[in-house]
């Protein structure tokens, strides 16, 4: 997560933060317990089997897609040397070379080059406001 893109919806309501900014960190934790406040609330309308239940990991599987021609254009447009120079976030060459690790087969380089692409996607939703091919 320390290089990820988190990619859930939070919590947006103000009010809603501004409280649980107030909340003593002790009813925020306890003894281990993450999201107590949070538990106890949805515990109210959710069985136990969802409230009570680890933290699970998410996976996309992304091996899966990579070798797709559609996959491999994307992944052309949105990390092309001109995309990544115009865009101005990452060094061009940087970009190429994280690209050409994706060879040596392993995962977290696929994740990587996947979370750039998604960001470059969303930069040009967001931001730049134009359709996405």
């Amino acid at each position: 997560m320390a290089h990820g893109i988190e990619a859930r919806v939070p919590f947006l309501d103000h009010e809603l933060i501004e409280y649980v900014m107030r909340v003593p960190p002790r009813l925020k934790v306890h003894r281990g317990e993450t999201k107590v406040l949070l538990r106890k609330y949805a515990a109210r309308m959710l069985p136990a089997a969802v409230t009570a239940r680890r933290k699970m990991p998410f996976y996309v599987p992304l091996e899966q897609h990579f070798r797709a021609p559609a996959f491999q254009n994307m992944m052309a447009d949105t990390l092309s040397d001109d995309s990544v120079r115009n865009r101005g976030l990452f060094r061009p060459e940087a970009i190429q070379k994280l690209r050409q690790s994706l060879h040596a087969g392993e995962f977290v380089y696929l994740k990587q080059v996947f979370s750039l692409m998604m960001l470059e996607l969303w930069f040009r939703m967001a931001v730049d406001r134009r359709g996405v091919d």
